[in-house]
């Protein structure tokens, strides 16, 4: 790593932030008494950081359709304080995909959570797709919350499998399972800003491989992804903007020099 590289991307993120926080104290002090009540009725979107899941539901009978990139589309209905249930398709362009989710979440002390969640779906190209190949995969997620004011700090990890299937081969299935530890915490400048941040760190277990071969094999803890940036909220509109910075590698030595504060995302989404 180059220091200059980190010096740069930490200077731009503070002057990325720089407005939303000096903008956002003005409304302190009018906002001050959501830290004494229900937190998870004074601010919005708890139920996600950035990409993981957390055990907080949104109120209940509420729905939420959050859109990444031009793409993929999440719709989430939470049935009440404990239960939610929704899916995420990919928009058919060149493929498509379809992933129905639900989860459970319950606090179990007034700032602490904890919930679990299922997923399943299939992703297949939408044009020529002769052979009718498509991958299916399936999963789930657990997460433990602790909300404290305008302090939410997860931790979760989600896991799953696969396979394909096509007329020739019929289906086949995965021998192992891909894992995603992660740690993200989220600040409620007010109840229109938040900063967020996530770190994962991916592995792969390989059923017919031991633990020790997994670990040299797939390198476990040298593979890294920062995810980092600020939703805004106005109203039933909200939306994301931050960087996913990779931190592995090859990343590092190749690519990094052009995206030092990584590579761009964004969302919007609607509450009704």
């Amino acid at each position: 790593m180059r220091i200059k590289h980190v010096f740069v991307a930490i200077v731009a993120f503070l002057v990325m932030i720089a407005p939303v926080y000096l903008a956002a104290e003005e409304n302190t002090n009018a906002d001050e008494s959501a830290d004494l009540g229900d937190v998870a009725e004074g601010y919005s979107t708890l139920d996600r950081i950035i990409f993981s899941r957390t055990a907080v539901n949104n109120p209940a009978k509420q729905i939420n359709l959050t859109g990444y990139a031009v793409g993929i589309w999440d719709i989430n209905y939470s049935i009440n304080h404990n239960f939610n249930v929704g899916g995420a398709i990919l928009l058919p362009i060149y493929s498509s995909a379809i992933m129905p989710h639900a989860s459970a979440n319950v606090f179990v002390h007034k700032n602490l959570a904890i919930g679990m969640g299922l997923f399943a779906g299939i992703w297949s190209y939408y044009a020529n797709n002769k052979d009718s190949y498509f991958l299916w995969f399936s999963g789930g997620h657990v997460a433990m919350t602790y909300v404290n004011g305008r302090h939410l700090l997860n931790i979760s990890a989600l896991c799953g499998t696969g396979g394909d299937y096509n007329k020739e081969r019929d289906f086949i299935f995965s021998k192992g399972l891909v894992v995603i530890p992660n740690i993200g915490y989220r600040f409620s400048v007010n109840k229109t800003w938040a900063l967020l941040l996530e770190a994962h760190a991916p592995c792969i277990i390989n059923a017919e491989n031991s633990s020790s071969e997994n670990i040299k094999e797939y390198e476990y803890g040298k593979i890294w992804a920062v995810a980092y940036g600020f939703r805004g909220q106005g109203g039933h509109v909200f939306g994301d903007f931050g960087f996913v910075l990779p931190l592995y590698r090859e990343f590092i030595k190749t690519t990094w020099k052009y995206v030092p504060l990584g590579i761009p995302y964004f969302a919007i989404g609607v509450q009704f």
